[in-house]
């Protein structure tokens, strides 16, 4: 994003990247669900170490006010959700309703700004 901010990027290559992330992901999920069961549960510490790396993705995303109360509603509705419903739909949920209140919080603010400009 910052190279196509600068102009410094188009889309040829952006493709080119995506496709080879895209491809690399497809390769490894085959992989991982061939190799996988092999690993024996907890190892690796990766049961810590997925939820790192996500932590350090969102922290990176955290630009603003509008991203902090994405992220905080996605925590709290994660969270809420996985005490009251059984089963593990409280990651899709969380992800929906954070992303629509998010979606929702920068479009008022939109607004806002236009009103006031």
């Amino acid at each position: 994003m910052t190279r196509f901010r600068k102009g410094g990027w188009d889309r040829w290559r952006a493709l080119v990247v995506h496709h080879s992330a895209n491809s690399t992901w497809i390769i490894a999920t085959i992989l991982g669900g061939l190799v996988g069961g092999l690993i024996p549960a907890g190892a690796f510490g990766i049961d810590y170490a997925l939820p790192g790396m996500f932590i350090a993705l969102l922290v990176l995303q955290l630009q603003g006010r509008a991203y902090l109360f994405t992220g905080a509603l996605s925590a709290a509705t994660a969270i809420v959700w996985k005490l009251l419903i059984p089963g593990d739909s409280y990651i899709v949920a969380a992800a929906i309703i954070a992303a629509t209140g998010g979606f929702l919080i920068r479009r008022q603010l939109r607004r806002k700004r236009e009103t006031t400009a």
